[in-house]
């Protein structure tokens, strides 16, 4: 009975293991572009296209950025998770003001947030 607990064991944490993915994108202030993105007059029923490369060139992390937003080429944002967070703030701090952060993100997707495992800067 036990080599089959242990090769399911295996299988739980390989198919745990192989979940984990990758995105890339621009890391920002997630306070700043949440504003940003939701700057419209509320009055304007018209249909109003944001544009999300301000949103992005206006909005980068600084040291007391608390909470971070990846937002990938094709507009797809995900907010970071409290580890993400930590992990985000010591790469700013570690690679100095830069006017935009291109990172890669490896981890797991929850809904609209991302469990990092790892972030790191995309030269």
């Amino acid at each position: 009975m036990k080599p089959v607990l242990q090769a399911a064991l295996l299988c739980t944490l390989g198919t745990a293991l192989g979940q984990a993915a990758s995105w890339s994108g621009a890391l920002v202030d997630a306070r700043c572009y949440t504003s940003t993105l939701n700057n419209v007059n509320p009055r304007d029923n018209s249909f109003v296209s944001t544009d999300k490369t301000a949103a992005i060139r206006g909005c980068p992390p600084n040291q007391k950025t608390r909470a971070f937003v990846l937002v990938q080429r094709d507009g797809w944002a995900f907010n970071l998770d409290a580890a993400g967070n930590k992990r985000a703030k010591g790469l700013i701090l570690t690679a100095g003001k830069q006017p935009l952060y291109s990172v890669e993100v490896i981890g797991e997707r929850n809904g609209e947030t991302l469990a990092v495992t790892t972030i790191s800067i995309v030269k």
